[in-house]
């Protein structure tokens, strides 16, 4: 018995092998990024991981970063919202029809893979300057994969879904509501995560090249200045929102996945 019982919590701690490869690999890119800023030995052309961590936190007590913080996340939820609800509305309306599919998803895939920076002067003429510009052109840059991801998930659900609501006397919003976003709803949230993704760049994009305030205006400021440990502080911050984002909708991706499937038996 007493066996057992000191053996129970070592298993309970025991690391999983992913969280381990993750741990590893964490620890691994510190360890070059370290290195890379020894060889380099100036801290305002490179900061290592200490410097860029204490830069972090003389940001986190700035009442400028909090405010571009602030702005920064306003355009990025109302480009988000926008982006993603659009783009789930207009590929379910898209895939359930097989011209629309054939006519405009080869439209949609050439414009996905167009330098979205290239319409930002046109967004500035439309928009001017300021928080529509930056809300505009992470639309731009989100609603195209949310749009495409929910077409390809529309029209791969099987189409014994369909006849079975048609069956039971389901009306076609019945039947995409109840049946078909159900059905492809992991694939749509995988495009939820990229395009949110992009949402973010579209956005940070614009406050680099022509904004007022927020994260990207201030990056643009410390590049200008030529602060290492400034620029490294916040892309790392950034870097770690963006890695937020998608490990939410990761997460909800693979939970309703694993529910669909348990349906399924």
């Amino acid at each position: 018995m007493t066996g057992v019982a000191t053996h129970l919590p070592k298993e309970q701690w025991r690391l999983s092998p992913v969280v381990r490869d993750r741990i590893g690999l964490i620890a691994l890119a510190l360890g070059l990024w370290s290195l890379v800023g020894w060889a380099v030995g100036d801290p305002l052309t490179l900061a290592g991981p200490l410097d860029t961590g204490a830069e972090m936190l003389r940001q986190f007590g700035l009442e400028t970063f909090w405010r571009n913080a602030a702005s920064t996340g306003a355009a990025v939820a109302q480009a988000g919202a926008i982006s993603l609800a659009g783009g789930v509305a207009l590929g379910v309306v898209i895939g359930n029809s097989r011209i629309a599919a054939a006519v405009l998803e080869p439209i949609l895939v050439s414009l996905y893979s167009l330098p979205k920076v290239t319409f930002f002067p046109v967004i500035l003429l439309i928009f001017g300057l300021g928080m529509s510009s930056k809300v505009a052109l992470g639309v731009f840059h989100g609603i195209v994969p949310v749009m495409l991801f929910t077409v390809g998930a529309i029209r791969a659900t099987p189409g014994i879904y369909g006849r079975a609501g048609r069956a039971m006397g389901l009306t076609a919003v019945q039947q995409v509501r109840h049946i078909i976003l159900p059905a492809a709803l992991p694939e749509i949230l995988t495009g939820m995560r990229i395009g949110l993704s992009l949402t973010l760049l579209g956005v940070l994009v614009g406050e680099l090249f022509a904004a007022r305030s927020g994260l990207g205006t201030q990056l643009r400021k410390a590049m200008e200045l030529a602060d290492g440990q400034e620029i490294m502080a916040l892309a790392l911050i950034l870097f770690a929102v963006a890695l937020a984002l998608n490990a939410i909708f990761m997460a909800l991706a693979a939970r309703f996945g694993r529910g669909r499937e348990h349906r399924r038996r």
